[in-house]
């Protein structure tokens, strides 16, 4: 349980979805509380699956309003074993009360470490990733924010801790007016 969410702004920001009713730290307003709860499972080695559900009632300024219902389902599932990384998750966010009767979307990744056949210290994996997302199910501006993206990656890992990716990709939006993007990324990220 945490502090809830601002149905304001959920309610202007509509294609940010929940995201848009973020409270910030001390100006967060806990009269209507978030519940969440997961299940996961790792009985099978290198893999992981589980689910979360959530549910609050995103409270308004004006008290004639009526909060906005939200419900989040998500499954995810990640296998990194024997060379193999897959990762997979969808999510669908319902709401009540609302302009958009729902915001869903997955992706999956599937990658391949080809550091033992090359003779590289590490973990060298050549990956792909497929995301669909559409934050406005039900909205008049659906196809302005529905996209779905395509990327191509290469991460290296020296260590467990420490991954450099490069990636290249394409996002390009339900609505045929709007332009394809294309964009390369390169990082380093750390976990400790």
């Amino acid at each position: 349980m945490h502090e809830g969410l601002n149905g304001d702004g959920i309610a202007s920001k509509w294609s940010q979805g929940i995201r848009g009713g973020r409270q910030k730290g001390y100006k967060a307003n806990a009269e209507e509380m978030v519940y969440n709860g997961r299940i996961a499972y790792t009985g099978i080695s290198g893999l992981r699956v589980g689910s979360s559900y959530t549910t609050t009632k995103a409270l308004r300024s004006e008290d004639d309003l009526n909060p906005i219902g939200v419900s989040l389902m998500e499954f995810h599932a990640k296998y990194d074993e024997k060379g193999i990384m897959a990762v997979a998750e969808w999510g669908n966010i319902s709401y009540t009360d609302h302009s958009v009767k729902s915001s869903t979307g997955f992706y999956v990744d599937l990658g391949y470490d080809i550091g033992k056949m090359i003779n590289l210290d590490g973990k060298l994996y050549p990956w792909i990733r497929i995301t669909d997302i559409n934050p406005g199910v039900g909205h008049d501006e659906e196809d302005s924010k529905h996209y779905s993206k395509m990327v191509y990656g290469l991460t290296y890992k020296p260590i467990n801790q420490i991954a450099i990716k490069f990636d290249y990709g394409t996002k390009t939006y339900t609505d045929s007016e709007k332009d394809k993007t294309t964009y390369m990324n390169l990082g380093v990220g750390y976990n400790f």
